[in-house]
């Protein structure tokens, strides 16, 4: 994983902690951008999905559209492999 997918997660994963739907839309943005730079990065994956979910669970967004969007999410993160730490920090 690179440096700056890291960052734009943390970014994301910082926003989603905060919920309500202005952070949430933000926080797509984010993990979107550290996907741009690595798009293996399961863990940016993941938090795509958290983020669409919660929308969609707060019901901040209801449309088909978006559902689509929460349900290939995590599919993609399940196929990808983990650095096996799962600590948070990049792999060296």
């Amino acid at each position: 994983m690179k440096p700056e997918a890291y960052l734009e997660y943390h970014r994301g994963l910082g926003l989603w902690n905060e919920r309500g739907q202005g952070n949430l839309e933000k926080s797509l943005k984010h993990y979107n951008k550290a996907l741009a730079i690595d798009d293996s990065y399961a863990e940016a994956w993941s938090g795509l999905a958290d983020s669409y979910s919660a929308l969609g669970y707060r019901s901040y967004w209801v449309c088909l559209s978006m559902v689509g969007q929460g349900i290939g999410r995590p599919i993609r993160s399940l196929d990808l492999p983990q650095n096996g730490t799962n600590s948070g920090k990049p792999a060296e």
